[in-house]
C-alpha cells in the first residue's frame, strides 16, 4: 500500500535541484514548454489529486521522465535520490532505441508489474499529458487515449479521483 505521509531527509529538494540542473532549459514536444514545467505539473497532480505527500513518491514523480528526457544514467540518478526512487523512475523510463510503437508495447505490457508508487506516477504524468494542447494536434490523440483507458484499467485502484479526471479528460477531449 502507497503511504501518502512521509520526510525522506529532503529527498524532494534534492530530487529538485538535480531536476533543475539536468532538465535545464529543455523544451517539451511542443517546443515551448520547459520539461520541467511538465515535472513540476504532475508533483502538483500528485499532491492535488492524489493527496499524496510522500517525498520518495513526489522526488520521484519530478525525475520521472531525467533517464528519457537527458544525459542522466541511473548510477548517477541512484547516487542522487537513492535507489528506491531511482528504480521508480527506471521502471517508467521507455527503452528510446526500440521503435516508439515496440516501446509503447512494451510500456503498456510491462504496466500491471510496476511498483505501485510508479503507477501512481505515470496516473499523474498521463493526467497532466491529456490536458497538453499539444496532443490534440499531433495525431496521436486517438492512440494515446486507448494507452490511457489500459493503464486506468490495469492500475486497479490505486487512485480512484486520477483515474475519474482521467476518464473525465478523455470524455472532454474525444469531441474535439
Amino acid at each position: 500500500m502507497i503511504s501518502k505521509d512521509c520526510r525522506s531527509d529532503d529527498i524532494y529538494d534534492k530530487a529538485l535541484v538535480f531536476a533543475v540542473k539536468n532538465y535545464g532549459l529543455q523544451l517539451r514536444k511542443d517546443q515551448k514548454t520547459p520539461h520541467l514545467v511538465h515535472a513540476l505539473r504532475v508533483v502538483e497532480i500528485l499532491k492535488r489529486v492524489a493527496e499524496v505527500r510522500d517525498d520518495e513518491i513526489l522526488a520521484a514523480a519530478l525525475l520521472h521522465d531525467i533517464l528519457e528526457e537527458s544525459f542522466v544514467k541511473y548510477d548517477q540518478l541512484k547516487e542522487a535520490v537513492g535507489e528506491r526512487v531511482a528504480d521508480w523512475v527506471a521502471s517508467l523510463t521507455e527503452d528510446k532505441i526500440m521503435c516508439k510503437e515496440d516501446r509503447k508495447k512494451k510500456m503498456l505490457d510491462n504496466f500491471p508489474r510496476l511498483a505501485d508508487e510508479a503507477k501512481l506516477i505515470k496516473l499523474a504524468d498521463r493526467l497532466d499529458n491529456l490536458r497538453d494542447p499539444w496532443l490534440l494536434e499531433s495525431g496521436i490523440k486517438g492512440r494515446y487515449i486507448e494507452e490511457c483507458k489500459t493503464i486506468i484499467r490495469e492500475s486497479g485502484k490505486i487512485s480512484k479521483s486520477l483515474s475519474d479526471m482521467i476518464i473525465e479528460r478523455i470524455e472532454m477531449i474525444s469531441d474535439v
